[in-house]
């Protein structure tokens, strides 16, 4: 498959829905972006949906199950976490090109880290 076979769609700050293609797409900063999918609740659920409030961004992040609680706990610690944001994005995608039907995913959680600035060129490497 190709990038340009992929779509992704996010919900803006004020609830707009915008989408495109991938590469397209992808710059957005997905932290300030809403929720694209609402976690299920219904009675015998297994898993254990949920917020947490996250110091790194002042605000609430979602999770579906003690794991992401526990991944999402551990982010939060980390030093290197700028930002966390849950279900911001949905992707999809032709799975033939013959099907009119899309596959579609929505990754949870999303995480961003500060990384330091990769060298300049005119910086000379030390050995």
């Amino acid at each position: 498959m190709e990038a340009e076979e992929f779509r992704l769609e996010y919900i803006d700050q004020c609830g707009e829905l915008h989408g495109g293609p991938l590469e397209v797409m992808w710059p957005t900063r997905f932290e300030a972006a809403g929720q694209v999918r609402t976690f299920p609740s219904y009675r015998g659920q297994r898993n254990f949906s949920g917020w947490y409030w996250a110091a790194t961004g002042g605000e609430l992040v979602g999770d579906e199950s003690w794991v992401e609680l526990g991944q999402l706990m551990r982010l939060d610690s980390d030093p290197n976490t700028a930002a966390m944001a849950s279900q911001p994005f949905r992707l999809s995608w032709r799975s033939s090109p013959w099907k009119r039907p899309r596959a579609w995913s929505t990754p949870t959680p999303r995480i961003s880290s500060v990384l330091s600035p990769p060298p300049s060129a005119s910086q000379p490497i030390s050995t």
